[in-house]
């Protein structure tokens, strides 16, 4: 009986720490707080050490009511902060046509309108990885500040 216990009790911690996109991963940042206050998907890890979340794309203004409430800017689609560091990434990811399959044919029709992704770094990667990544993989120009 003790046995069981010790591997229920370990399994669960297991569970809880190996979530895909573990919360503490992003704490504070902004795939949290969308989390918490809006219907997201399920983060996910990305490219260069990011982190991505789909949301609707009526939860846009939100987003940017989100960067410039903590003192940043939005610069293209990149939530920046005052010394024009890159936090976050808002990029649409939209679905214009879907295949659909009518017995013995396939015929296209229009998409739902896609998704918004925000991609954030997560906090295993060091500011320079990240501004490096941004800059290599998202296409983020400083001088655009």
């Amino acid at each position: 009986m003790r046995w069981l216990l010790l591997i229920i009790a370990s399994l669960s911690q297991i569970s809880c720490t190996l979530r895909v996109g573990d919360e503490k991963l992003l704490k504070g940042g902004a795939i949290e707080y969308l989390e918490k206050h809006y219907s997201t998907a399920t983060r996910t890890p990305f490219i260069g050490g990011a982190m991505y979340v789909n949301m609707r794309p009526y939860l846009y203004p939100m987003i940017v009511d989100y960067c410039v409430a903590n003192k940043n800017k939005m610069v293209d689609n990149w939530c920046v902060d005052s010394k024009g560091f890159p936090l976050f990434r808002v990029q649409n990811d939209s679905v214009n046509t879907v295949v659909a399959s009518t017995g013995s044919a396939l015929i296209t029709m229009p998409g739902d309108g896609g998704w918004l992704s925000v991609i954030e770094r997560n906090n295993i990667v060091s500011d320079r990885e990240w501004l490096q990544t941004a800059q290599e993989t998202y296409h983020f120009k400083p001088e655009n500040k």
